[in-house]
């Protein structure tokens, strides 16, 4: 694969995926297995059995370890195989990589680089997924291309004009836009003044009955792919408080050099009359069927080329943000290194 940030958090699932059935999850060029111990964390290997090279994720859990389907080698959660059915005593040298784990926010995040760095406070905040307030929809799509193809599309907002149909009209030439950095992290901003109610809105949490509107959309990167977008509505010329907000989620985590998951979550206020399974679609539509085709015709065209700076490429005022993200990851691999 291409050179990747090595020293941080990648996300491996929702925790809702993960139980004591074994997921099978390709990431980083890897093929893993996650599955739930016995104390409710997760526990992440690599998804081969050193033998013959079997996917452990076609075994079962015992306990808090993993038995390969194949010829019944049991690994516990650290990679040490701890049992050889058919002979006295394991191999020593029978043993698999097994990757640090955090559940938070009902993320399961996992650390591929050296252990001896391991630093929970790099997870970035994703708390709301815990508000009470909040009801949710999560959900993953993968994506045929490269994963910063994905978070350009993500950091350049402008694109759900016109992909996007029911946020038609949210952005016009009189929005105003700015992108910023701090520190390691990288915020995009838009504000529409006076602008029309999208059909998103108004036939969904917040309806104005043709009153116009200001809005923010603002998306905060951490590297080397976790997003938090608020879109934030209020009637024009009242405060922003006064109004209502949207908070997202949109974590990105490369499958291959070709490849990218893409972890979504969508939340709205308990009082909203908005059916989930009809909000749910509504994401489903945007990211697999508006974006998703859109991003691997664009990879394809690209033939296989993954730094797209490298190809000179157009930049309009609204590239800002993703450009500022690209250059800060580069940035932090090359520190690494």
């Amino acid at each position: 694969m291409a050179e990747l940030l090595n020293n941080t958090w990648y996300m491996a699932a929702w925790s809702e995926e993960i139980s004591t059935t074994p997921l099978s999850r390709r990431m980083l060029g890897m093929g893993t297995v996650l599955y739930r111990k016995a104390d409710g964390s997760v526990a992440m290997l690599q998804d081969r059995c050193p033998h013959r090279f079997a996917p452990l994720s076609k075994g079962k859990v015992e306990g808090d370890c993993i038995q390969c389907p194949y010829h019944g080698l049991t690994f516990d959660a650290g990679g040490q195989c701890v049992s050889a059915p058919l002979q006295e005593a394991p191999p020593r040298v029978a043993r698999i990589r097994s990757f640090p784990t955090v559940v938070r926010d009902n993320i399961v995040w996992f650390w591929p680089g050296d252990p001896q760095a391991i630093d929970a406070s790099l997870i970035p905040d994703f708390s709301f997924l815990n508000d009470p307030a909040l009801k949710h929809v999560f959900g993953m799509t993968r994506v045929k291309a490269h994963y910063e193809l994905e978070t350009d599309n993500l950091m350049d907002l402008s694109h759900v004009v016109f992909l996007h149909p029911p946020f038609a009209g949210v952005l016009s030439k009189s929005s105003t836009y700015a992108a910023t950095r701090e520190g390691d992290m990288v915020r995009s901003h838009w504000f529409s003044r006076n602008a029309p109610n999208p059909a998103a809105l108004e036939y969904g949490p917040f309806p104005t009955h043709g009153a116009p509107i200001d809005q923010w959309l603002e998306m905060r990167w951490n590297a080397p792919g976790a997003m938090l977008l608020e879109v934030a509505v209020t009637r024009t010329g009242e405060p922003r408080e006064a109004g209502y907000s949207m908070p997202g989620v949109h974590i990105l985590t490369p499958e291959s050099d070709d490849a990218t998951l893409y972890f979504w979550s969508g939340s709205l206020q308990v009082e909203d009359p908005v059916p989930m399974d009809v909000f749910h679609e509504s994401f489903v539509r945007a990211f697999e069927r508006e974006d998703r085709p859109m991003i691997e015709a664009v990879a394809e065209q690209m033939g296989g080329e993954t730094d797209l700076l490298a190809m000179k490429p157009l930049l309009l005022r609204s590239d800002a943000g993703a450009v500022l993200a690209r250059r800060v990851l580069a940035e932090m691999i090359a520190r690494e290194k």
